[in-house]
């Protein structure tokens, strides 16, 4: 989480990015031209992490920063040198874990010494943050003891069910580690005492179980894991819900806390929950990928947009590339035109049937199909995925959304799946709450349910991933942009880094339609405080000098 057929756009899009300019492909948010519901940060986030469950490959850089300088400061190359007990360190390697990531060299060190340190660390999914304050948190389990003595906050019951099935992997070799998830649905009697020594959950469920049924004692916990601080945040009641968990705690208890963002908000915040904390965040000049030389290229409509990846394509010398549209009309459309011209494409979209995309991805990865064409309907889709366990409602915008949960969806129980409207009265639905949401409670009748596939089979597609070595061209066929209509740099950076991965150099194109094209591209630039250099798809001199790593500017 933070994979999926669909992994490139999911990874990239699952916020509701779409193109910087209007086009014609159906009926659309006026501001975004986007045609589907975007997903909350926290649903995001979630995607991020199962999408991104195996490690990638990662040029940033951390800078560390300690408040007392007597802090001892070390890094680590293997997990041997951490002299973790031999259970723990078998469950690292059953993890899928050989070598540490960059944020695990330095952060490991730290979170294991004694006396143990506090810290606050910038990272996103992907980069092995969670394994990190998981490995850390088992090391400080007395097994002997029957009380919680972990306690790991996340801001969804998604998120909490989703780190603890990684900590469970961890410590599948320590037989004396139990773990408890502090979640809806989790019930305890009156007078009940919780013996698990691990408590992963959310902030409201804390309170109500340490606070008011007091089932356990919150000043015995040895260490305190915030995960998820950004969006933590930006939820009012897990804010102060976090700050009431906080002060129970004890002065000796070793906090943590992670975001993927550390602005003001996240810091003011941070600075509330620990004290004289270790801080590692991403340098920001590592933001933008130095190995991707990045270009925009104007375009009056979409038959120029093609025009430009033509031309493209016959001057480069593309092994495998990425295409993201932001509509399945237009996604389907510029296949046919690729696929015309001779090209071999491959096409994730929302009408596919998990085993379709599945089928897809496989065959780009083996280079059975050199182009891959993504639109953005399945990611909010697959984030509602692994959500509940029993019956429920998933009530959708249209058709197409209806057709991919119903075959996506990883329960294996019945499930009733429909358009908003033609699910109205049944127990639960509520149609002010969202476009697209899951519903829990009680469904009687319905004709449109469907029986899903199993667990076990979209779980292996989720951990397999779209990291492929041979792509080296990113085209933005059209721009990601957030509701407002402005730039959305993070989808932005995420895209583009398909491409310069391991050290090679890779290629992004954005395609720009209208004013409000440039002025996206403008504020990328701003954001990276890079250069993305125009374009003329038309000059084919100018092409041959992009191959050759040229200037394109005269």
């Amino acid at each position: 989480m933070s994979s999926w057929a669909q992994d490139a756009d999911e990874q990239e899009n699952i916020d509701g990015s779409g193109d910087a300019s209007p086009s014609n492909d159906g009926e659309k948010n006026s501001v975004t031209g986007n045609d589907e519901p975007a997903l909350t940060e926290a649903e995001a986030s979630l995607m991020r992490k199962i999408l991104r469950s195996r490690i990638v490959s990662s040029t940033h850089e951390v800078e560390v920063d300690r408040r007392d300088p007597n802090s001892p400061l070390f890094s680590i190359k293997t997990f041997e040198e951490l002299k973790l007990r031999p259970e723990l360190l078998k469950g690292v390697y059953a993890s899928g874990f050989d070598l540490p990531s960059k944020i695990q060299e330095t952060a490991l060190p730290t979170l294991l010494a004694d006396p143990p340190q506090n810290m606050i660390a910038q990272s996103q999914s992907g980069t092995g943050k969670t394994a990190a304050f998981i490995l850390a948190s088992l090391s400080r389990v007395d097994e002997s003891q029957r009380y919680p003595q972990v306690l790991i906050l996340s801001p969804t019951y998604e998120l909490a069910i989703q780190t603890g099935q990684v900590a469970k992997k961890m410590a599948q070799f320590c037989k004396g580690i139990t773990f408890c998830y502090a979640v809806r649905g989790v019930t305890f009697s009156h007078g009940d005492k919780i013996e698990d020594q691990v408590i992963l959950g959310t902030p409201g469920k804390i309170i109500d179980w340490a606070f008011k049924f007091k089932f356990f004692d919150l000043s015995r916990i040895k260490v305190f894991v915030l995960d998820e601080a950004d969006i933590m945040i930006a939820q009012q009641g897990h804010h102060d819900q976090s700050i009431r968990i906080h002060k129970r705690l004890s002065s000796n208890c070793q906090m943590m806390l992670f975001s993927a963002t550390y602005d003001k908000d996240v810091m003011e915040f941070a600075e509330m929950i620990i004290s004289n904390p270790v801080i590692i965040r991403l340098r920001k000049e590592e933001e933008s990928l130095d190995y991707i030389r990045q270009y925009y290229v104007i375009c009056v409509n979409k038959e120029e947009k093609f025009s430009a990846i033509s031309n493209i394509y016959g001057v480069l010398s593309v092994g495998q590339s990425i295409i993201f549209c932001h509509t399945r009309q237009a996604a389907v459309w510029l296949a046919g035109e690729m696929t015309k011209e001779g090209h071999t494409v491959s096409l994730l979209s929302g009408e596919l049937t998990i085993e379709q995309r599945v089928d897809v991805l496989t065959r780009f990865r083996r280079g059975v199909e050199r182009v891959l064409i993504t639109t953005n309907v399945c990611a909010r889709v697959n984030a509602m995925l692994s959500l509940y366990t029993d019956d429920s409602v998933i009530a959708c915008v249209n058709s197409e959304l209806v057709g991919c949960v119903g075959s996506a969806s990883l329960v294996s129980s019945e499930v009733f799946v429909g358009i908003g409207e033609a699910l109205e009265g049944y127990t639960g639905w509520n149609r002010n709450t969202g476009n697209v949401q899951i519903v829990k409670g009680n469904v009687v009748g319905g004709s449109s349910s469907h029986t899903l596939s199993t667990p076990a089979r979209v779980a292996k597609t989720v951990s397999e991933g779209i990291d492929v070595e041979q792509v080296t061209v990113v085209i933005n066929f059209d721009l990601p942009v957030d509701m407002k209509g402005r730039a959305d740099c993070e989808t932005y950076l995420h895209r583009i880094g398909r491409t310069g991965r391991f050290g090679k150099s890779g290629f992004a194109v954005n395609l720009v339609e209208g004013s409000r094209g440039l002025q996206v591209i403008k504020q990328i630039e701003e954001h990276f405080a890079r250069t993305i250099k125009k374009l003329d798809f038309k000059d084919l001199d100018q092409l041959e000098s992009m191959v050759r790593g040229q200037s394109l500017v005269k």
